[in-house]
């Protein structure tokens, strides 16, 4: 009789522990089902200046940018493909605006044209018709991956994800005409915490911008401005943004600086004007009678941004 209520009690003692097993897993599921998402600093927009590559990455097939606290994020190619061009910042966006406002969307998939899509960009014919389909091809195919996402796994955040920017192409030749579908997940992506950005005009008009530097750090900039008070940036961060911190840093310095006048500080200007605010570079110093400022030379390099004094229409609505 012992031995039989011993049995029944380690019976009973394994089906309360089930339970509890599946009150957990239970438990577990409802948070991931109401904490789809946590709050990060990451949005695709940001993660679109990978794409600003240069000749030398080009070249190796892998283009990979530091953000702070030990975020990057990655491109590849694939065998026998191109790495992903700093014109491919222009082709996504415009994707993206005619996924955002098309007619003929359907989920994440959109119905256009080369000849629309040329006319968004600016120009036609054949040999812009030639690049478009180049530059989608890059988007669909390059391996992009980052250690922050904004998606979660039983509310636990993703820290790898690896995806590409469009998921699939479909085309038919003859009438020229296509069916673009992004990634779920970076669809998504684009979308989250920038509701208010998102119109097409203010969409078009970054894609007006001439200076790639310039439209890449507008991608960049926005979040960051539009919750105010945008922190000071180190020039070294900027160079890292943009991808050539490297090919500057082994220049001559009076190349260098050259550079930095004539390429560097003009696009972190028109950006910073762009998204309503000023942008002053190495603003440290001396200043003279007339507000003038020489410059410390031991100090750091930086971009400080002020909010515009005039009354300016908001970009963004």
């Amino acid at each position: 009789m012992e031995k039989i209520g011993n049995i029944v009690n380690q019976i009973v003692g394994n089906v309360k522990e089930k339970r509890e097993e599946i009150k957990t897993e239970q438990k577990e599921y409802a948070i991931a089902k109401k904490e789809e998402t946590v709050p990060v600093e990451q949005n695709t927009l940001e993660l679109m200046l990978v794409l600003n590559t240069t000749h030398e990455e080009q070249e190796k097939g892998i283009a990979r940018r530091e953000l702070s606290d030990g975020r990057y994020i990655e491109i590849r190619k694939i065998v026998g493909r191109e790495l992903c061009k700093r014109e491919d910042i222009t082709t996504l966006l415009v994707c993206f605006i005619l996924m955002k406002h098309s007619v003929k969307r359907s989920g994440y998939s959109f119905e256009t044209t080369y000849y629309q899509i040329s006319q968004m960009l600016g120009g036609a014919g054949g040999s812009v018709y030639r690049d478009i389909k180049s530059s989608l091809k890059r988007l669909s195919d390059n391996k992009v991956e980052t250690n922050f996402w904004w998606d979660t796994i039983f509310g636990e955040r993703i820290d790898i994800s690896n995806f590409n920017f469009l998921g699939r192409i479909d085309e038919n030749k003859e009438k020229e005409l296509l069916r673009i579908t992004f990634d779920k997940y970076v669809a998504k992506s684009m979308e989250k915490g920038y509701i208010k950005f998102l119109e097409e005009k203010n969409l078009k008009d970054i894609l007006k911008i001439k200076s790639y530097f310039a439209k890449t750090l507008v991608l960049l900039f926005i979040k960051r401005f539009w919750e105010g008070n945008p922190m000071p940036h180190n020039l070294d961060t900027i160079l890292e943004y943009l991808g050539v911190k490297e090919r500057y840093k082994n220049l001559p310095r009076w190349r260098r600086n050259n550079y930095i006048k004539r390429t560097i500080i003009p696009a972190v200007k028109e950006a910073a004007r762009f998204l309503g605010y000023t942008a002053t570079y190495n603003d440290t110093g001396t200043k003279n009678e007339k507000g003038e400022i020489t410059p410390d030379p031991k100090g750091e390099e930086k971009f400080r941004f002020y909010k515009e004094q005039t009354e300016m229409k908001p970009l963004f609505i």
